[in-house]
């Protein structure tokens, strides 16, 4: 699984950071590895009126294999980018939801690319919902929630009938939206792309009446070069939908996507974030007719190469906005 990379430098995108603030490249320390980055700014639970910018992604422990047996958390006040805090362990599973260890060495299950999202429910509490992308048979689904961004997050989605699993529909590298209007949407798939709305009070189950739509993208046995791989990320900006995602190249090489616009000297690790972008102005249950474009249209690249470059996105919404991959 190229997640670790794909992902991560695709859409780690730290949003809603004015032009003028400043970070340090590398934000984490040497020794730390959180790839498959989403970063989201929300409300600092301690600090009423004040954000933070939170860094959700897998956990390079494991030497046998990608990703870990957790899920951590870093953050930083959106005043001072430089100044990351560990905020802990926000996601174990090792037993259901009866107490039973779900494998005999009562190990965690491992969790490969995660996204999460803020919802605001009926009696206007904050939830988060964070889908750490199980990918352990019976639980792909799995969805866990929080009432702060740090967590700690339990699962809340364990089958009545099934112990060592759990009910849901999203798969492999999940991404989840809410729209404007409170519909929720979710992305997921691996070579096949995949995109339904889901039941807004189960967060992890396709809504009744409605149907999972499969390649809305060419998938990667389909024709064309903006061909699905995987590593779905999705984001509103202003009035555009987009859609980014590691694709295929019409040769078939799945880790260079067309980069003429970026220097030779970063191509080759760069290619590998671009993927491509589709935006649509029309609902998200309508991304079928999507075109793709390069991201290259909608941000420009800045910086020397290094662990950390800066890709900035210039009026997005009502003010400039700074935009950041690692």
């Amino acid at each position: 699984m190229n997640t670790n990379i794909l992902h991560s430098l695709s859409f780690t995108l730290l949003s809603l950071m004015p032009l003028n603030m400043s970070a340090q490249n590398p934000y984490l320390p040497m020794w730390e590895y959180i790839p498959d980055g989403e970063p989201y700014v929300f409300a600092d639970p301690d600090n009423p009126g004040k954000k933070r910018v939170y860094i959700y992604g897998s956990h390079d422990t494991l030497i046998d294999g990608y990703c870990g047996r957790e899920l951590v958390a870093w953050s930083a006040s959106t005043d001072s980018l430089s100044r990351w805090r560990y905020d802990g362990i926000i996601l174990e599973v090792r037993q259901n939801a009866k107490g039973e260890y779900l494998d005999s060495e009562h190990r965690s299950d491992v969790f490969y690319a995660p996204d999460i999202v803020e919802k605001t429910e009926s009696d206007g509490r904050k939830m988060y919902y964070l889908y750490p992308n199980d990918q352990c048979g019976g639980r792909n689904g799995m969805v866990a929630a929080s009432e702060r961004p740090d967590g700690p997050f339990r699962v809340i989605n364990w089958s009545e009938t099934k112990d060592m699993e759990t009910v849901g529909d999203l798969g492999f590298d999940p991404a989840v939206f809410i729209d404007d209007d409170g519909r929720v949407y979710g992305y997921w798939g691996f070579e096949e792309p995949c995109v339904a709305e889901l039941d807004p009070t189960t967060m992890a189950t396709v809504k009744a009446g409605t149907e999972v739509r499969r390649n809305y993208i060419n998938g990667y046995k389909k024709e064309g070069i903006f061909r699905f791989f995987e590593a779905s990320s999705i984001r509103k900006i202003k009035d555009k939908y987009v859609l980014v995602y590691s694709r295929c190249t019409g040769e078939g090489d799945t880790l260079t996507a067309t980069a003429q616009w970026v220097r030779s000297s970063m191509a080759e690790r760069l290619s590998m974030a671009v993927g491509a972008v589709l935006t649509s102005t029309a609902a998200p249950s309508r991304r079928l007719h999507l075109t793709a474009t390069l991201m290259a249209a909608y941000v420009r690249l800045t910086g020397d190469g290094g662990s950390s470059t800066t890709v900035r996105q210039v009026s997005t919404n009502t003010h400039a906005r700074q935009w950041w991959h690692r």
